[in-house]
């Protein structure tokens, strides 16, 4: 329901995996971004295995460049694989685990409070696999996984106070089975089966608390907390495949059927957001509260998510330099509290070519549409708030937000889906080159432009007008639409080189030059600075990074000694930056500034107080995602030596992240009415050094 992968095998057991960004097949869907596949091992007929054990602690460790002391951070982390037959030949076991026990510390650094907060992460993760292969023509496997990550105080640091934090559960529990059967020389049929229950478990400390906003802090709790959002899925996927000629055909259909049963505590018992960091002092206005929300009625919920595919597709080897990959899907969903459109056709081509036949360059290119499937937030919206006494007063009292304000007269708001509401989709066409300049190695230079259209956002359609500051419907509070209105772009060029040695080692490096503007992010539940104008919100997206650099690079030594190291790094990430209150009095505090005359976005100006003007009482015309935070730069280095005895191989292991300790700042803070404004109040991790050791026969 959250469009991410539910569970992670263990890393052992990963026999590969692939990555798909920009273009992929017609079998592939539900995801305009990424596609993620991973192969598991099985067993062979004859017996192996692997253990190992990494160890970090805060001895080895350098201090955070905000922490208070030198607090305990420490990882024990151990697993390992064993595979071999049951039935020579014929059946086989594989079964692979990680243990993982591990304490992070958060700096928490606002003016309630300046401390490390230490984070426990636990995580039991394992997996047991069969094969039995029935005949020559017909396999079958069937998988058990299960993943049991849990991470305490979670969301404390920074602005958030230790109090704000969250306890967070994830469990998965996963049952496939596979049957793969060889119909004739030419047609193969795949058919898969699962059954998964997932599910999500967040709490807080104070579960009643009020959640309190302010410039510089939040503390009691987080406005959304507590919930439980459990998962059950059934998914059946057949794909059958055919080759013919030139041509390698493909056809397959996905069905999944998802339900969620759970609760969820929103606004309640309530918010209060203040545009000040002064303490409440009742005999002063200027301390109380801007706006208080809260929801009434029930925090149950139970979710259906049907969705169901179809696709056909053709590797078309028109001759031995040029290949076509035609193809088309049909993605069809269907959501509790939606109503969605059906007619979701989604064509892809793709080409490669062998410009000179010698298998040195290759050119290749496509435009595919690529439809994303409908994510946790729409419904929550649309069947679950929208069931709900939503209550917004404008300059309530406090602590009884009701002795103030509206008191007495307060009108309800809710939500809506749009009828008959377009799925986002996403219109990509890629083209690029690689070419093999020397023997071992290769460059290669790719661009990709991609458009989001029909993207999920809210939007009031009962909004407040100034200069009366009332909503055209005076008897009701906001009414807010899911609408798939919003759009985005993004343009990119990739570069990248790689040089092999041989059995020496290897050298490689890409660079990213991208822009990526948007509406809104993926239907995160944010709302609009002004609803009659809710495309004043285009802007880069909270991820857009203009430059991205990764070298890497492995050296083999003699007596069995590797070096390996990764260089990352970036510009900066967008900053919002915001008035600090509610403007333009719609009870929501995201409103922005003016851009103050000669004063140039996306720079170093975009933290000093005087390059903005205060709008007054409407919204101000700064872009969203107007200034840019710090680059961020970070090297990883790692050392092994292997010794073979006989049949037992025995690694043993050094690694560094972050091994120069290169300071890397969080954001600045970009609400102006804070004390930190255009100052970063954390930092991400210092060095960090592991000692490991594996153990194969």
């Amino acid at each position: 329901l959250v469009n991410s992968i539910r569970s992670n095998a263990p890393p052992d057991s990963v026999e590969e995996f692939q990555v798909l960004t920009s273009q992929y097949a017609a079998e592939f869907g539900n995801a305009s971004g990424i596609v993620l596949n991973t192969i598991t091992r099985s067993g062979t007929n004859t017996l192996h295995g692997r253990g190992y054990y990494f160890h970090r602690d805060q001895a080895l460790d350098a201090r955070n460049a905000f922490a208070t002391s030198k607090a305990a951070v420490r990882q024990k982390q151990g697993g390992g694989w064993l595979g071999g037959p049951i039935i020579k030949d014929r059946t086989h076991f594989f079964g692979s685990v990680e243990l993982t026990r591990r304490v992070t510390v958060a700096v928490v650094n606002n003016p309630l409070e300046h401390q490390d907060v230490e984070q426990p992460f636990t995580n039991n993760n394992w997996l047991v696999k069969v094969t039995h292969q029935f005949n020559e023509a017909n396999r079958v496997a069937v998988r058990f996984s299960a993943d049991h990550p849990l991470q305490k105080k979670q969301n404390a640091g920074g602005l958030n106070t230790s109090e704000y934090a969250i306890d967070y559960l994830t469990k998965s529990y996963d049952y496939v089975g596979n049957w793969t059967a060889i119909l004739s020389n030419r047609a193969l049929n795949e058919l898969r089966f699962q059954y998964s229950s997932a599910g999500i478990d967040i709490q807080v400390d104070k579960p009643d608390a009020f959640t309190i906003n302010r410039p510089s802090s939040n503390s009691g709790k987080p406005a959304n907390q507590p919930q439980a959002i459990p998962e059950i899925r059934y998914q059946i996927v057949d794909n059958f495949s055919y080759e013919h000629g030139r041509h390698r055909l493909k056809f397959g259909f996905d069905y999944s059927h998802i339900t969620s049963d759970g609760y969820l505590y929103q606004n309640n018992p309530g918010v209060f957001t203040f545009n000040t960091d002064r303490a409440f002092d009742p005999n002063d206005l200027t301390t109380y509260p801007i706006t208080f929300i809260k929801n009434d009625g029930g925090v149950t919920f139970k979710f259906v998510d049907t969705n169901f595919s179809a696709f056909a597709q053709d590797a078309w080897r028109v001759s031995s330099s040029l290949t076509f990959n035609l193809g088309v899907r049909y993605d069809a969903y269907t959501v509790t509290g939606t109503d969605l459109r059906k007619n979701n056709f989604a064509p892809r081509l793709g080409f490669a070519w062998d410009p000179f036949g010698n298998g040195k360059t290759a050119i290749r290119g496509g435009f595919g549409t690529f439809y994303n499937s409908i994510m946790f937030n729409v419904p929550i919206f649309t069947s679950f708030f929208a069931k709900q006494r939503t209550i917004l007063i404008n300059n309530p009292g406090y602590p009884d937000p009701y002795s103030r304000g509206a008191a007495g007269n307060v009108p309800i708001s809710t939500y809506f889906p749009q009828p008959n509401q377009p799925i986002p989709v996403t219109y990509t066409a890629t083209i690029g080159l690689q070419r093999e300049i020397l023997p071992s190695l290769s460059i290669s230079a790719d661009y990709v432009n991609a458009k989001g259209r029909h993207l999920i956002r809210i939007v009031d359609t009962n909004p407040v007008t100034p200069p009366t500051f009332t909503r055209p419907d005076p008897t009701r509070g906001f009414v807010r639409d899911l609408e798939s209105t919003g759009h985005s772009d993004y343009q990119a060029a990739f570069f990248g080189v790689n040089k092999r040695f041989g059995a020496r080692g290897q050298i490689g490096g890409a660079y990213t030059i991208s822009k990526g503007k948007t509406t809104n992010e993926a239907e995160n539940g944010t709302y609009q600075q002004d609803d009659r104008t809710p495309d004043d919100a285009y802007g880069y997206t909270n991820l857009d990074q203009r430059h991205r650099v990764v070298l890497n690079g492995s050296l083999r030594l003699p007596l069995g000694i590797q070096i390996g190291g990764v260089l990352m790094a970036r510009t900066g990430t967008p900053v919002n930056i915001t008035t600090g209150t509610d403007n333009n009095r719609n009870g929501v505090v995201n409103d922005r500034p003016d851009l103050a005359s000669g004063a140039a976005l996306e720079t170093d100006a975009m933290k000093n107080q005087a390059s903005f003007v205060d709008p007054g009482t409407r919204s101000g015309n700064l872009p969203r995602n107007a200034g840019r935070g710090p680059a961020f730069w970070q090297l990883d280095l790692r050392v092994s030596k292997v010794i073979q005895i006989q049949k037992t191989r025995i690694e043993v292991m050094l690694e560094a992240f972050n091994v120069d300790n290169h300071v890397n700042l969080f954001n600045w803070v970009g609400n102006r009415r804070s004390a930190y404004f255009g100052q970063s109040i954390g930092a991400d991790v210092a060095r960090q050094v592991q000692l490991g050791v594996r153990v194969g026969f």
